[in-house]
């Protein structure tokens, strides 16, 4: 299923103004789009197809390069899929706010909102609503509290609350 080059806006909806409901045998592509001055509870909700909620191993979730600046919305994106090892590939996307903070924690529901759902990628982000205008690699990062752990990349120095932690990589 591909979605490319469509726009979106001023749409009211209760749950969703664009719902993919990925069956779990095909890919789903939804691309430079642009949703714009939308309002419901999720711009975008990728949920599941008669009662599945994961793709098959070797499928994937592509929704990069989106323009979301839906202000009404309680989220941009709401993802409900539940592979743990299929992330939904959101980079190089703007979501309403160059705040790493607000986007992650505000602005997309996945594995931060609950352990069970999947995770969605959405670093480096665009900082507006120019394709071009993408953050750095070596932007320094921040770590974020989620269901169960800490996610993100720290580059520099992070104040962490006093705990026991398992680090993974360098």
């Amino acid at each position: 299923m591909e979605y490319l080059w469509n726009t979106f806006e001023e749409n009211r909806a209760g749950s969703a103004v664009f719902a993919a409901n990925p069956h779990p045998n095909f890919n789903v592509t939804f691309s430079y789009n642009t949703l714009r001055n939308n309002t419901a509870a999720a711009t975008v909700l990728v949920n599941q197809w008669n009662g599945q909620y994961c793709l098959f191993p070797g499928l994937s979730a592509n929704f990069q390069h989106n323009i979301f600046a839906n202000p009404n919305s309680t989220l941009e994106f709401d993802a409900q899929l539940t592979n743990k090892n299929t992330p939904i590939d959101a980079r190089n996307s703007f979501w309403g706010t160059a705040d790493e903070f607000e986007i992650t924690q505000n602005r997309i529901r996945d594995r931060l909102f609950a352990v069970t759902r999947e995770e969605v990628v959405s670093f480096p982000y665009l900082r507006t609503a120019n394709f071009s205008d993408a953050v750095p690699l070596d932007e320094p990062r921040k770590t974020f509290q989620t269901v169960g752990g800490l996610k993100g990349v720290v580059l520099g120095n992070a104040s962490l609350p006093a705990d026991t932690y398992t680090t993974i990589g360098e």
